[in-house]
């Protein structure tokens, strides 16, 4: 049973139009995840393999999507300043085919960068921070559940 002190802050946010967010440890760093609007879902759907090998292929890239736009900061430190230097280190090219492939925006570029870097994760990190990760969704499932009663 979710905390109802916690789901009644959650609707407010909810119902002021702001995205559940939260910060959690996970192998001693601190991940900042937000839930995603609308856009960043539908930007997730650009890197789900659906051709991969086999089942697990496929939901490991959705997931690596998913996450790769959902992690706002790392220790207190937004995705765009940890990969500021990277992005700086593109030629203009690729900055422009970048942005070409991610809906002409930067944080989804950004994302995309990011998303290389945690493909080289481990997978029983990558499934901790699922795990996080389901705990927030699990949070606006109880929220809207609240809102049907």
């Amino acid at each position: 049973m979710a905390n109802p002190k916690q789901i009644l802050f959650d609707l407010q946010k909810e119902l002021a139009g702001d995205l559940l967010e939260e910060t959690v440890e996970v192998r001693g760093k601190m991940f900042t995840l937000r839930l995603l609007n609308e856009a960043e879902t539908g930007w997730t759907y650009n890197f789900v393999n659906i051709n991969g090998v086999g089942k697990t292929s496929t939901l490991l890239s959705a997931r690596l999507a998913m996450l790769s736009v959902g992690v706002r900061a790392i220790d207190g430190v937004s995705l765009e300043e940890i990969f500021e230097e990277d992005w700086k280190a593109l030629d203009e090219i690729t900055k422009a085919h970048m942005l070409s492939e991610n809906n002409g925006k930067k944080k989804f570029a950004i994302a995309a960068l990011f998303m290389e870097t945690l493909s080289e994760y481990p997978p029983t990190f990558i499934q901790a921070l699922q795990e996080k990760w389901k705990e927030l969704e699990e949070r606006r499932t109880a929220v809207q559940l609240e809102v049907k009663n």
